[in-house]
C-alpha cells in the first residue's frame, strides 16, 4: 500500500499512528540569527523533526520539518506517514 506524500495528505487522509518522538537536541540562542532558542526531536517512523520555538520574550510555538528539510504548513500536527523515497 502506497502512502500519501506529506504534501498531499490531510489530517483526514493520515493513518491512525502516533508520531513517536526521541533524541533531543537543543540549540541556544546565542547560535541563532534570530535570538531564539529551540529544541528538536525527531520521529522514529516517519523522520519527522518537532521544532519548539523559544523566543526571549512572549510565548513558545511549534514549527515542523519533513524529512527533506521542507516546512510543513499547517495549524495542527501533521500526520505520521512513511517517510516517500526521493
Amino acid at each position: 500500500m502506497t502512502m500519501p506524500s506529506i504534501e498531499s495528505a490531510t489530517i483526514a487522509e493520515a493513518p491512525a499512528r502516533k508520531h513517536r518522538w526521541e533524541g533531543h537536541r537543543w540549540i541556544h540562542g546565542h547560535d541563532s540569527p534570530d535570538g531564539c532558542s529551540r529544541t528538536e526531536r525527531t520521529c522514529v517512523l516517519c523522520t519527522m523533526v518537532k521544532i519548539t520555538v523559544h523566543p526571549p520574550q512572549g510565548l513558545p510555538w511549534r514549527e515542523w520539518r519533513t524529512f527533506d528539510g521542507k516546512v510543513w504548513h499547517g495549524t495542527a500536527t501533521p500526520p505520521c506517514l512513511d517517510r516517500v523515497a526521493g
